[in-house]
């Protein structure tokens, strides 16, 4: 995928810039989506699929000391996060319905391999 990607050229300069900064903390966890799901926020009809989305969640290598968020599906990941934001109300865009973790099109793929979604 790199070879179809714009060259970068003009993002860079040969001179540094020295100004001072603060860097700001991280505003969204990096596991986002991936915690448990409050019961009372899943409509009643979701939650049994939330309750497996929670149980694929807790298998994912995405927190402690040595996090590995390249190892987690895309096209799992970007569902349980729109499942959450959109409180179980909203399938994700393309899909006709909420799915569960094993419904999920591209779900047996290794994550290296499908580039993101």
């Amino acid at each position: 995928m790199d070879r179809a990607a714009e060259p970068m050229y003009d993002l860079f300069t040969g001179h540094p810039d020295l100004t001072p900064y603060t860097a700001l903390p991280n505003q969204i966890p990096l596991d986002y989506g991936l915690r448990s799901t409050a019961a009372h926020a899943v409509p009643q009809r979701y939650q049994g699929i939330a309750r497996q989305w929670q149980a694929w969640s807790a298998i994912q290598r995405t927190g402690g000391a040595k996090p590995q968020l390249d190892q987690v599906n895309p096209a799992q990941l970007n569902r349980v996060d729109w499942y959450q934001a959109t409180d179980w109300t909203r399938p994700y865009p393309g899909d006709q319905r909420i799915l569960a973790p094993n419904e999920v099109p591209g779900r047996d793929t290794p994550p290296q391999e499908l580039g993101g979604e």
